[in-house]
């Protein structure tokens, strides 16, 4: 006997596999993203004027709420970003000014214990100078750090 099910498998599978074939050569082709483009292209400009009343609408309805549009979200992002720029330069900067205060200060008590003790007061004035700018930094740090008065 002859397997009808096995036949109908056999069927389909070369049915499927002709227009599988068959659908790749066509979207494959110059003339169907040509006519795709035209379609959307079509589809956007009759679109565009609804989503501009949509978007003006959206914009005038944040506002009455109180609420920011997205364009002044994307502004504030930005802004975030600049700042966020400008902090890590700040801290690379710190970071050298600590790293040459530590080297000063190593070079100073190095030259305090090589040194007779008639310029131990030169070396004195020289680490009171290291401390005082120091102390001017860590303020400027702790300046920076603070937020603002009205900040959330």
């Amino acid at each position: 006997m002859m397997d009808a099910v096995g036949f109908w498998k056999a069927a389909r599978d070369a049915n499927m596999e002709a227009w599988s074939k068959l659908m790749v050569d066509m979207v494959n082709s110059d003339e169907y993203a040509k006519a795709t483009g035209t379609a959307l292209q079509q589809f956007l400009a009759m679109t565009q004027p609804s989503r501009d009343a949509t978007r003006q609408s959206m914009t005038q309805t944040l506002a009455t709420m109180n609420m920011p549009s997205r364009t002044e979200v994307l502004s504030i992002a930005e802004r975030l970003v600049n700042v966020e720029v400008r902090l890590d330069d700040l801290d690379a900067k710190l970071n050298n000014v600590q790293r040459a205060i530590q080297e000063a200060t190593r070079e100073t008590i190095r030259q305090a214990l090589e040194t007779p003790d008639r310029k131990l007061d030169a070396i004195q004035t020289r680490l009171n100078g290291l401390d005082a700018t120091v102390r001017d930094l860590l303020s400027f740090v702790q300046d920076v750090a603070r937020p603002a008065p009205n900040a959330p």
